[in-house]
């Protein structure tokens, strides 16, 4: 959760932020957003679904990461879109050892391009496009190479004049990246795209259709058709022509390569080996798509967290806030959303300046972020609310109700106040029954 400073506790305006990794499903960053390279709300929100889900979900053991996962994959995107040393990471973000970690295990899984194929498919939808292509471009681009790269994985590209690695690219016909191979810079054009052929058929299957340049000519085209069932169609440069003109299919591709070298750490390979540039390329197009896909219009995207797919009621409800003034119905969905766990229906229920007291306790909390807070953090472990009666008129209600958790069962009344808008403005709990405070929620209020 992006916090304003660490003393008021205060979440961003925009609400909650979710995020699997952390416990209760909310993110726990508290980073400041200060780099072009940071992620928007919007961004994370189309971002965060696609990510593998951790290891301590899976029932693969191990424990919570110290760090939001949001963190991680923001020096991700500082790192590819600002060119730095692994060891120059900034300190704000989490140690380059554990991003390194993360950014190697993704790739070596296939999550990372798991992760990118996803995006591109959302992409395309938005787009009004089907999500898996019929046709594709080819293309390759050479780079130079640092004092990193091993010499048995560069070579020399004598028509570019450039020592280093080339990248080899298949595109959709939007421009969006569907394969890539990272070869020594001297291997030929047509010698390289036998392997990305391969990868693009067997990455897109639905593809038919190919176009490439000149470079690909030959044998290539009948290679294709009878091995790959692919037809291959080359476009050629007018022997005529002496100045600039766009080519058709082929300024797609040109298109995408300009996209990736935007990125610092792609317009040099300073990765030791081919697949970790692979890697960055991917993540390169992995930021492009989820800024275009932040920016498309159409209703915002809403993660869904599991158990929360069955109760599509609760959000209908909460978009009707509007007109919905009846306290009776207002607490009653309160209390199914925070059965639910379904904070986006409980904080979208309360007022932005809503208040919340405890007078057995002397406790106190203000406002829909801090509240919704308090109870994602507060009161973790498997709780349940069940109500036994509520009774409302007007824009007051009262509720009886008994919390149960690890078998101990206390009862207890709370009563609300509406505002104007049908939303609850005010929050007061009495819990008859003896209890001690936790202290992993002392922080997250005010005692009086």
């Amino acid at each position: 959760m992006r916090a304003g400073s660490a003393d008021d506790g205060a979440w961003p305006a925009g609400g909650l932020v979710r995020c699997r990794c952390c416990p209760g499903g909310i993110s726990r960053s508290t980073r400041v957003p200060c780099y072009p390279s940071d992620m928007s709300e919007a961004e994370w929100t189309v971002t965060e679904p696609t990510l593998p889900a951790p290891a301590w979900k899976q029932g693969r053991g191990g424990r919570p990461a110290q760090r939001c996962r949001r963190d991680t994959v923001d020096a991700i995107r500082y790192l590819v879109r600002e060119g730095i040393r692994w060891r120059a990471m900034p300190a704000d973000f989490p140690h380059w050892r554990s991003v390194y970690d993360a950014l190697d295990g993704w790739g070596e899984s296939g999550a990372t391009e798991a992760m990118h194929d996803e995006l591109r498919r959302a992409c395309r939808i938005a787009a009004g496009r089907e999500p898996e292509p019929t046709a594709a471009v080819i293309d390759s681009q050479s780079v130079k190479a640092a004092e990193t790269v091993a010499a048995a994985s560069r070579g020399f590209d004598a028509g570019k004049k450039v020592a280093g690695r080339k990248r080899h690219i298949a595109v959709d016909v939007s421009g969006l990246l569907l394969t890539v191979l990272i070869t020594a810079a001297g291997l030929q054009d047509r010698d390289a795209a036998r392997p990305l052929l391969w990868n693009l058929k067997k990455a897109s299957p639905a593809v038919r259709l190919v176009w490439a340049d000149g470079g690909y000519a030959g044998r290539l085209v009948t290679w294709a058709k009878t091995a790959l069932k692919l037809t291959l169609q080359i476009v050629r440069r007018p022997d005529d022509l002496h100045t600039f003109q766009v080519l058709p299919r082929r300024w797609v591709v040109e298109r995408t390569l300009a996209w990736i070298t935007r990125c610092r750490r792609t317009v040099r390979d300073y990765e030791r080996l081919p697949t970790h540039h692979e890697t960055i390329v991917y993540w390169a197009m992995i930021i492009t798509m989820t800024r275009r896909l932040a920016d498309a219009p159409g209703p915002a995207l809403r993660l869904v967290l599991p158990g929360t797919a069955a109760r599509p009621a609760m959000h209908r409800l909460a978009s009707s806030l509007p007109v919905m003034t009846n306290a009776h119905e207002v607490v009653a969905a309160y209390w199914a959303a925070a059965e639910a766990r379904d904070w986006d229906t409980v904080a979208d229920l309360v007022a932005e300046q809503v208040v919340y007291e405890a007078p057995q306790f002397r406790e106190r909390v203000r406002g829909r972020t801090a509240y919704v807070r308090f109870n994602v953090e507060g009161f973790p472990g498997d709780w349940h609310l069940s109500v036994e009666r509520i009774v409302g008129e007007g824009h007051h209600a009262a509720s009886w109700l008994e919390f149960s958790d690890a078998g101990d069962r206390y009862p207890g009344v709370c009563f609300f106040d509406l505002n104007e808008e049908g939303q609850i403005a005010r929050i007061t709990d009495f819990w008859p029954a003896p209890a001690e405070l936790p202290d992993s929620r002392a922080h997250l209020v005010e005692r009086y």
